[in-house]
């Protein structure tokens, strides 16, 4: 009997360990697709249609990315790099970061007229 308990006391622990650190990942993912979504808020009227045309994700995994309830994966990231607004959404993932490339890339481009980083 006491094996039974310590072996269900013991996957009970490795349970909520997973949890927290699925948790904890979680949210610093959540952070980034924050910082992407204020972006295609400010860009687009309607943010879940041009996501879901843009990655080709289904119209509620975009509705999910737009109320950060759901981490955007790496292909729909590109995605958005890779449109016509990349730049401000490669700003976005860079945010508070400053290394010497970035510096020197931000110091080389003129500001963006859109005024985008201005509200951000």
């Amino acid at each position: 009997m006491d094996l039974v308990r310590n072996t269900s006391s013991e996957l009970s622990s490795a349970l909520s360990e997973t949890a927290f650190r699925k948790r904890r990942r979680d949210r610093r993912f959540s952070a980034l697709t924050a910082s992407l979504m204020h972006v295609a808020v400010k860009l687009w009227p309607k943010p879940d249609w041009a996501l879901h045309d843009l990655t080709g994700v289904s119209d509620r995994g975009a509705r999910y990315w737009v109320k950060n309830s759901s981490p955007m994966h790496a292909e729909a990231l590109a995605a958005l790099l890779k449109s016509d607004d990349g730049h401000l959404f490669l700003d976005a993932v860079m945010d508070g970061a400053s290394p010497p490339w970035w510096v020197a890339y931000k110091q080389s481009i003129p500001p963006p007229a859109d005024g985008i980083d201005d509200a951000a």
